[in-house]
């Protein structure tokens, strides 16, 4: 009886101990940095391992990013293939391990017609964390783990801009466009636009059949909006729109966020662009 006192004991100071002291958190992408970026204090440490600027389709850790995920209190990922980078490296380290697609009550989507599934290596969609209803799952998640005293103002937050984002993008519903990357049906199916397809399939980009087929939706459906990704070829955006009757705009979207900023803004960023684009 007194043994399990003194274990019981012991396991209470280790998860105290966590939730006061300073952490140091490593996480894999920036829209997981976002979503925890007002839950910590400002003596914790957070690491983002993929940057603003690189894909997550051709990135490998650097020997100092390694050294940071084995000096990690806790490392997030998100799982379903898009951050396969870094699997082994936690598996060798002692850092307690969140994988952001495993928690219970994830919105989990199939991978839609002309997606790239292929480089993930399964069949679901892993932009899991552009539906607020699963950052908000997360969110309350890691509020169990970490010692949080104002996690209800972020709950109310991220829900708050979730029914704005719906109700400011309702007058779009029926406005069609087209997309280059594949990665935004949580975002759109969330609030019920109108994508009618994806130029690239995979990272060679589009063959010329899809093309042909895409400018033909086009000019039926009078498409005047193209959302373009970082790291997209212009080119194959130009193939698609030269000489049409009708203008096109084209807006670039980011799937993977800003890690300077937090899921709010960068929510609120998207919704812009989206209205940039669809607006007549």
């Amino acid at each position: 009886m007194k043994i399990v006192s003194v274990l019981f004991l012991g396991l209470f100071l280790s998860l105290a101990s966590f939730s006061a002291l300073a952490k140091n958190i490593v996480v894999t992408i920036a829209p997981l940095a976002s979503a925890i970026k007002p839950l910590l204090s400002s003596s914790d440490k957070l690491t983002v391992l993929l940057g603003n600027n690189q894909s997550a389709h051709h990135f490998s850790l650097k020997p100092s990013q390694l050294l940071a995920i084995n000096r990690a209190d806790l490392v997030i990922s998100i799982g379903l293939g898009i951050d396969d980078w870094a699997t082994k490296a936690i598996k060798n380290s002692k850092a307690q391990h969140i994988v952001f697609s495993s928690l219970e009550g994830m919105l989990i989507r199939e991978v839609t017609t002309g997606s790239h599934n292929d480089q993930h290596h399964n069949d679901f969609d892993p932009h899991l964390w552009l539906d607020l209803s699963n950052i908000q799952i997360f969110v309350k998640k890691m509020t169990k783990i970490l010692s949080v005293p104002n996690k209800q103002q972020w709950l109310n937050r991220l829900a708050k801009t979730d029914k704005i984002i719906t109700n400011k993008l309702a007058k779009y519903k029926n406005t069609p466009f087209i997309v280059q990357h594949a990665g935004f049906q949580y975002f759109e199916k969330k609030h019920s636009l109108n994508n009618l397809g994806s130029i690239q399939t995979n990272d060679a980009g589009a063959g010329l059949q899809k093309i042909v087929k895409l400018r033909k939706r086009i000019e039926k459906q009078n498409v005047r909006c193209i959302f373009k990704s970082p790291h997209g070829s212009k080119k194959q955006i130009t193939a698609l729109i030269a000489e049409l009757k009708h203008k096109v705009r084209v807006v670039e979207i980011n799937a993977m966020g800003d890690k300077n900023l937090d899921t709010v803004q960068v929510m609120e960023q998207l919704m812009a662009n989206y209205k940039q684009c669809l607006d007549d």
